[in-house]
């Protein structure tokens, strides 16, 4: 498919957004993502359809998590609003382009691991209207490497 280099990049920025706006829980290391994706709310998907799960292991820095919203607006994306509660964060972001999409999102925070779930839903495109959810399940694997 091709907005999945697009869903990679928009996930491994998610936690970055969430942790540095919100000001939630999480150290700065190296980290494994796990993402699943399902896709069963597109049109002709069987019920149950899911992207292959995805491991993305990255170097979250000090500055990565303390604040750097400009990550978050990487490129034609848009961080909307943020809100957190105790160790939780919620957002709402919006990617402009060929394939424009509205992202929103919660996510609970605990130091040295952390769970994400957002729903994507397409605004133009041929995908317009429609959309798909995600979980990523991530946790601290140690210091960065130098």
């Amino acid at each position: 498919m091709r907005f999945a280099p697009l869903l990679l990049s928009i996930l491994s920025l998610l936690p970055i957004a969430a942790a540095s706006a919100a000001g939630v829980n999480m150290r700065e290391g190296l980290w494994e993502m796990t993402s699943s994706t399902d896709m069963a709310a597109i049109p002709g998907m069987p019920k149950g359809m899911k992207m292959p799960a995805v491991v993305i292991k990255h170097c979250y820095t000090a500055t990565d998590i303390q604040g750097n919203k400009a990550l978050m607006e990487k490129g034609n994306c848009s961080l909307i609003s943020m809100r957190q509660t105790g160790s939780s964060a919620s957002w709402v972001s919006e990617c402009r382009g060929e394939q424009a999409m509205r992202m929103e999102g919660e996510g609970t925070f605990s130091g040295d691991q952390y769970q994400l779930k957002s729903r994507m839903t397409f605004l133009s495109g041929k995908m317009k209207g429609q959309s798909m959810g995600s979980t990523i399940n991530a946790r601290r694997l140690g210091d960065c490497k130098k």
